[in-house]
């Protein structure tokens, strides 16, 4: 191998190590960013769950004190039965809730690897 090709092959590996080290810095870029978006939205979907707990704690102390104040029993059966179907009801609108909450959060958090591939294959279109 003459002077002229050895230089060849160290500036092709030059050139490939340079776009591997930019590819890596674009992957911990994407990562941190992705870290974030999963942080904050752990954060709103805690706060969310927090918020169900209170309504639903707050909902039974509301029923138990109807059921105390009930005159009989044919009341405190009525009182019953429509606590139960209000908390299904709410059961529902909970999990609703929850899984529109985690679903914008995966959103969220692969979000920055679709720009990502997004931008590499329009470079890869380019070359």
């Amino acid at each position: 191998m003459d002077e002229a090709s050895v230089i060849d092959v160290a500036e092709d590996n030059s050139a490939v190590v340079r776009q591997f080290t930019r590819g890596a810095e674009e992957a911990v870029r994407v990562a941190q960013a992705s870290s974030r978006e999963a942080n904050r939205d752990y954060v709103q979907a805690q706060l969310k769950l927090l918020d169900m707990m209170q309504a639903n704690v707050a909902a039974a102390f509301d029923h138990a004190r109807k059921v105390v104040a009930a005159k009989s029993l044919p009341e405190t059966m009525e009182l019953n039965s429509a606590y139960i179907k209000s908390q299904m009801v709410a059961a529902a609108a909970q999990a609703e809730t929850m899984r529109n909450l985690w679903l914008g959060a995966m959103a969220g958090v692969l979000e920055p690897y679709k720009q990502s591939l997004k931008r590499y294959s329009q470079q890869a279109r380019m070359c």
